[in-house]
């Protein structure tokens, strides 16, 4: 058993299908297989019930899939004090950032930064949500660029990059299109696939859904691109960032902005008390 079996089983058993779990994990569905069957085998139970469309877990597989979050949590705390422990904290700059690089600018914000301090060396990582909170307190990151939601008490905001919104994304032939703006009211009777539990804009939309006492009929949840082919299937509408349709677009999906308003800060965030060189030379460059 390794901990990258762990963390393949872990994004099957979140993500529902072996295509967004291998899109997660960044390896192929073939690899992705082969090396949850090899978890299988060690282990001597069968994690997945193969039987359904979606990846199902078994009661085996419910089970260690809680015991295989406590490990992959421990192991990567333990990787995060250990980098922490021998850094350099003055002339190098560590940022976690979403994997959302492309649609706001971030990577000409950081070749800014370079060519103003030489001096500093930039490590960037591109993470999923969970991880970037956890690697910003552990000491693995000095800064990380996230959505404004994601700021908890022990954090701080450095700065902003910019402002996204949410915006209303129907198939081309929806009755509703003819709009230029939409309420949630408007689409309450839909049948959504939103983003993953585990993300910032999933709790977000339930939040907005439950300010104006509507409960969604909520069919599925997927990654952006996934959703994105739902819709423009017809199967389903959904609310997602104006910055994933612009990276993911796809022909028969239309988006039309939300009223009211639903802004959505990407910011850079830095531990309260947390000070170096470093981090306050790359808040000038905001």
């Amino acid at each position: 058993m390794t901990f990258d079996q762990l963390e393949y089983f872990i994004a099957v058993a979140e993500e529902k299908n072996f295509y967004d779990a291998a899109e997660r994990v960044h390896i192929t569905q073939s690899a992705l297989s082969k090396q949850l069957q090899k978890l299988e085998k060690e282990s001597g139970v069968s994690l997945l019930d193969r039987s359904r469309r979606k990846a199902v877990l078994t009661d085996a597989g419910e089970l260690f899939y809680k015991e295989a979050q406590s490990l992959l949590n421990h192991y990567h705390c333990s990787l995060d004090r250990l980098y922490a422990l021998h850094r350099s904290d003055e002339n190098v700059l560590r940022i976690g950032t979403l994997p959302f690089q492309a649609q706001y600018g971030i990577a000409e914000i950081f070749r800014d930064f370079m060519q103003k301090n030489p001096d500093i060396q930039l490590i960037q990582e591109e993470v999923e949500e969970e991880k970037l909170m956890s690697g910003l307190h552990n000491g693995k990151y000095d800064l990380i660029i996230a959505r404004k939601s994601m700021l908890d008490k022990d954090s701080t905001q450095k700065g902003v990059i910019c402002t996204d919104r949410l915006v209303a994304v129907l198939p081309s032939g929806h009755s509703l299109c003819r709009k230029e703006f939409l309420s949630l009211k408007d689409i309450a009777d839909g049948k959504f696939v939103l983003m993953n539990p585990y993300t910032s804009i999933y709790s977000l939309c339930i939040d907005e859904f439950k300010k104006v006492g509507i409960s969604p009929t909520i069919i599925g949840t997927a990654r952006p691109e996934s959703i994105l082919s739902s819709v423009s299937l017809g199967n389903c509408i959904s609310l997602l960032p104006l910055g994933n349709f612009e990276i993911f677009r796809h022909k028969g999906v239309k988006t039309i902005p939300l009223s009211p308003d639903v802004q959505l800060p990407i910011i850079v965030i830095g531990r309260k008390g947390a000070k170096s060189r470093a981090v306050t030379a790359f808040v000038k460059t905001l």
